[in-house]
């Protein structure tokens, strides 16, 4: 067994063994920058904060002073990587470390350290701080550790004239029980939440209290006793006549937890309003992620507004990525927080406004919500 120890009494730390340590504390990254560390000031400059990064040899690098570059604001598009590179050589003084803003996006580089990424948009458009995104700091924590809070709904401001509800949790239904007439049917209607993806693809669930068994599901044709079969188009479920009275519990599990269901009932299409509220630190969030799930084609989620510990209003820049039809697939909502106070040590908030817009006889589901620190244009 080959076996090291740095740095024991008695023996010499030199550079070597310095360096040694520090690869074993700390992968390259930045190690201290305020936040946030880059700027975007019009028409074309990006500042870059005092800063500390620790390379993959092991030495640290402290800028003390606000360095600036210039990026093009061209008519097209463009992406750059602002990265340090520093080749260690074992000469007095050592070699100096050079600070580039590079074409393209890179996740990693040789012999460098990332700083950050500029997504030009193009147009000759002057650069924005939407067009910024700055590395995480890491100090002796992993690079890739994320922090996410999950948010706790505040209230609901249903802002609507047609008849828009939103209900929590709304994929079960507790102590149906089967008709001992007709088809011997019972209609799901919203409680069945995945009804638009492929039929192996829906997780619905039917428990029978009178037997205490978990029901099979058919995909097709007359059932037996214990069995249903569910027709996903009309969310219509048939059960055996043997069955009839039977007290049953129904659920779509598909999507897990729901956080909310809107549901538009009226001629007119109409919105619902939800709060939801983040618990900070002094980690600040960058990004706040929805995730929801059109069931009907129009429905959709969008931020009216942010604000932060102070209730001041945060600047924000939002994307959505949708499927084009309602296939049953999820949709997300990505908002990126762009100034505002939201650092803090005794338990502050920052709060977000959602809107989801419903057509006329629609509906679409709510799923997770929640802010994270991590903002990399990847």
């Amino acid at each position: 067994m080959s076996q090291r120890r740095y740095i024991n009494f008695g023996a010499d730390a030199n550079a070597s063994k310095v360096k040694a340590v520090n690869t074993v504390l700390a992968a390259p990254q930045v190690l201290r920058a305020p936040a946030p560390f880059l700027l975007a000031v019009a028409p074309d400059q990006l500042l870059v904060q005092p800063h500390a990064v620790i390379f993959e040899n092991g030495i640290i690098l402290e800028e003390t002073e606000q360095t600036s570059f210039t990026v093009p604001t061209t008519f097209g598009s463009a992406d750059y990587t602002l990265a340090y590179e520093h080749i260690d050589e074992d000469i007095i003084g050592g070699t100096a470390a050079t600070l580039e803003l590079r074409g393209g996006l890179f996740q990693t580089l040789s012999d460098s350290v990332i700083l950050g990424w500029v997504r030009y948009a193009g147009g000759s458009v002057p650069l924005t701080a939407s067009m910024v995104f700055a590395n995480r700091v890491g100090q002796l924590r992993p690079t890739n550790l994320t922090r996410e809070s999950f948010g706790p709904t505040d209230a609901d401001l249903v802002v609507s004239d047609p008849n828009v509800t939103v209900g929590s949790s709304p994929n079960v239904l507790i102590g149906q029980t089967i008709p001992s007439t007709g088809l011997y049917q019972l209609s799901i209607g919203a409680v069945h939440v995945s009804r638009l993806l492929a039929y192996a693809d829906q997780l619905v669930r039917i428990y029978d209290h009178t037997t205490g068994q978990q029901m099979e599901r058919l995909s097709a044709g007359t059932p037996a006793a214990n069995q249903f079969v569910l027709d996903s188009s009309t969310q219509i479920v048939t059960f055996a006549a043997v069955d009839a009275g039977h007290a049953v519990d129904i659920s779509d599990v598909t999507y897990g937890g729901a956080l909310k269901l809107a549901a538009n009932s009226g001629g007119a299409s109409g919105v619902a309003d939800t709060l939801y509220s983040f618990a900070v630190t002094e980690d600040p969030f960058q990004v706040v992620a929805v995730d929801y799930i059109p069931l009907t084609t129009g429905y959709a989620v969008s931020l009216v507004e942010a604000f932060d510990i102070d209730n001041v209003a945060i600047v924000t820049e939002s994307a959505v990525t949708a499927p084009t039809t309602a296939d049953g697939t999820a949709a997300r909502l990505v908002v990126r927080l762009l100034d505002g106070n939201r650092t803090s040590t005794i338990g502050q908030a920052i709060t977000v406004r959602l809107r989801q817009t419903i057509p006329a006889s629609g509906s679409g589901l709510l799923l997770h919500v929640r802010s994270t620190n991590y903002d990399l244009p990847f």
